[in-house]
């Protein structure tokens, strides 16, 4: 009698569908414009500028540049930490974690949420946050409504609950 142990190559049953190839592109595009706002803010300052002078008009040229470089650096952070940890479970998500699918759709809903903040700050900030959040959209549905993918991470659970009986 053979015995052999449980292989760890993904098998064609374990492969993810296409609906979640098409979240890493999703993913993939949220994080260009992720990355995309920072930089803008960087090589075009004046429009982000006028944004900080219209919300408090009795700041001066020093307190409105200092403001500024507040903003560009809190926003290049906040948008790379998005960044890493949306990839990261991405990632995951790939790997048939059900956690990870989870964790995601919770964090974009809450990078949703937020986004109102920045669209409340100026128009400046409307292209992102209408292109981010469409995405975050697209990335929701990928996550929860194909039927393929809901069988995918079905299939999961259950592999995983056989390896560790």
């Amino acid at each position: 009698m053979n015995i052999t142990a449980p292989s760890r190559e993904p098998g064609p049953a374990s492969r993810p569908p296409r609906a979640l190839q098409w979240l890493a592109l999703a993913v993939l595009a949220l994080v260009v414009v992720l990355v995309a706002l920072p930089i803008a803010m960087f090589l075009d300052p004046q429009p982000y500028a006028a944004s900080i002078e219209r919300s408090e008009p009795a700041l001066g040229a020093a307190a409105v540049a200092n403001a500024l470089q507040t903003v560009r650096i809190s926003t290049a952070v906040a948008h790379g930490v998005y960044a890493v940890v949306a990839v990261w479970l991405t990632v995951n998500v790939l790997r048939g974690r059900n956690w990870a699918r989870i964790t995601l759709t919770i964090v974009v809903a809450g990078a949703t949420l937020n986004s109102v903040t920045s669209a409340l700050a100026g128009p400046e900030y409307y292209l992102p946050v209408i292109v981010g959040d469409v995405l975050h959209v697209a990335i929701v549905c990928l996550l929860w409504f194909p039927r393929r993918v809901r069988e995918f991470f079905t299939r999961q659970r259950i592999a995983r609950g056989r390896t560790r009986a």
